[in-house]
C-alpha cells in the first residue's frame, strides 16, 4: 500500500458478528485493509479440537500471503485494477516504456550509430541524415501505438502507405470509431491542428537534451531518447498531465472558489497556470480554445472547472498582480482527453508533436558541422 493514497471511502469500520458466540466486534478499516492483530479479539468459547487452537484467538489462513499487505510504504505500490504501477502516489509514466521501444529499435540498427561505422556519416551524407530522421519519426509513431495498445489491451493494426502519418498513428493506436474502425475526421483534424502548435517551443528542455546529445554527432534516435527521458517531469511535458490531475482534485466547478483560496494560501498547487517565461497571457491559448470548440468538451466536467478557474482568476487580484494566466497546458490536457488519450499517455502524445521540432534541431546541427 502507499501512504499518500488515503481517501475517506477507503477508511471505515468492519462490523463482525461471530455466529459461534453471538459476539459483535468493530474492526477499524484503514486504506482498505484491516490489521491482523485486531482479529485477536475474536475468540471461541471452547476448543472443539486441539488442532483448532481456539484458545489462541482467531487466525487468518492466507497461503502465500496472497491477500496480505505486509507493510506500509510511501515508495511504490500497484493499481491491479488498471494494471498500473504507482510510484510515490503517481502512476509510472508510459514514456519509460516508449524509451524501451526506441532503444530496442536503435539496437536493431547498429549501422545508424556513428561509432559503429564512422564518426561523420551524417555530416558527409545529409541525404542519409534525412532518411534516418524520417525513420526515427516513423519509429516513434509505431512505438507510441504499441504502448497504447498494450496499455489498453487493444489490437495493434499495422500502418498503411495509403494513409497519412497521423491517420496511421490513430489507426495503429486504436484511436478509431468502434464501428467503422476508422479515425474520426474531426478528432484527426483537431490533432493535426494541435500538432501545428506544438512542434517547437524554442530551446525547451527536451530540445536542449536532444541538442546536447547531438553535440557528440550521434544518430537521431539517440537524441530522441534523450528528449523522451527528460520529458515526463512535471516542469515539462508532465505539466499537462499534472494540470489535469489538479482539475480532477477540484471535483466540480462549484468547488473552484474554495480551491483557489487554498492555492492562494499555499495549501494547493495549480498546475497549468503561469509560465516561467511568459508574463502576459499565453498567445497559444486562443488557438487551443478554437480547437476545443470542435470537440465534445461542453459536457466535460474538467472543461467546466477550467473555465470557472480562468473566469475567477481573471478577476482575482492575487493572480492578476502576479501576472498569472493559464498556459497552453491548462487547456491542452482537455484536447488530448477529448480525442481519447488517457491521462498517463498525455506526455507521450505531446512528444508525438514535439518530435518533429526535435528532429529539425538535430538535422540543423548535423548541417552545421560538416
Amino acid at each position: 500500500m502507499i501512504a499518500s493514497q488515503i481517501s475517506i471511502m477507503s477508511n471505515g469500520t468492519l462490523h463482525i458478528l461471530d455466529s459461534r458466540t453471538s459476539t459483535s466486534y468493530d474492526i477499524p478499516i484503514y486504506q482498505n485493509s484491516i490489521r491482523a492483530l485486531d482479529l485477536q479479539r475474536v475468540q471461541a468459547t471452547s476448543p472443539t479440537h486441539p488442532s483448532d487452537q481456539a484458545s489462541r484467538n482467531l487466525r487468518v489462513f492466507n497461503p502465500g500471503l496472497q491477500n496480505t499487505a505486509v507493510m506500509e510504504s510511501a515508495i511504490s505500490s500497484s493499481d491491479h485494477e488498471r494494471n498500473t504501477p504507482i510510484f510515490r502516489g503517481e502512476s509510472s509514466s508510459l514514456l519509460s516504456v516508449i524509451l524501451v521501444g526506441l532503444s530496442t529499435y536503435l539496437a536493431l540498427l547498429p549501422d545508424v550509430t556513428p561509432g559503429s561505422t564512422h564518426a561523420t556519416i551524417y555530416q558527409e551524407d545529409l541525404a542519409l541524415a534525412d532518411e534516418i530522421l524520417l525513420r526515427t519519426v516513423a519509429c516513434y509513431a509505431v512505438v507510441f501505438a504499441l504502448v497504447r495498445c498494450h496499455h489498453r489491451n487493444l489490437d495493434f493494426h499495422p500502418p498503411s502507405i495509403n494513409r497519412s502519418y497521423f491517420e496511421n498513428l490513430f489507426t495503429m493506436s486504436g484511436l478509431t470509431d468502434t464501428l467503422t474502425k476508422e479515425p474520426d475526421p474531426i478528432y484527426l483534424s483537431c490533432w493535426r491542428r494541435f500538432s501545428l502548435l506544438n512542434p517547437d517551443h524554442g530551446m525547451a528542455l527536451s530540445v536542449f537534451a536532444a541538442v546536447t546529445t547531438a553535440t557528440s554527432l550521434t544518430d537521431p534516435i539517440s537524441c530522441l531518447i534523450s528528449a523522451v527521458t527528460v520529458a515526463h517531469g512535471r516542469l515539462h511535458f508532465g505539466a499537462t498531465e499534472f494540470a489535469q490531475r489538479a482539475l480532477n482534485k477540484v471535483n466540480g466547478a462549484e468547488n473552484v472558489p474554495a480551491f483557489l483560496a487554498e492555492v492562494k494560501s499555499g495549501k494547493r498547487k495549480l498546475f497549468g497556470y503561469g509560465h516561467r517565461e511568459y508574463k502576459e497571457p499565453d498567445r497559444r491559448i486562443p488557438f487551443v480554445q478554437s480547437i476545443l470548440q470542435d470537440l465534445p468538451v461542453h459536457s466535460n466536467p474538467l472543461f467546466k472547472i477550467a473555465e470557472s478557474i480562468e473566469a475567477a482568476a481573471s478577476k482575482d487580484e492575487h493572480f492578476q498582480s502576479r501576472q498569472l494566466y493559464p498556459n497552453a497546458d491548462f487547456y491542452g490536457n482537455v484536447v488530448f482527453t477529448s480525442i481519447g488519450i488517457e491521462l498517463e499517455m498525455i506526455p507521450a502524445a505531446i512528444l508525438s508533436h514535439r518530435k518533429m521540432g526535435i528532429m529539425a534541431h538535430w538535422r540543423e546541427y548535423m548541417g552545421m558541422y560538416p
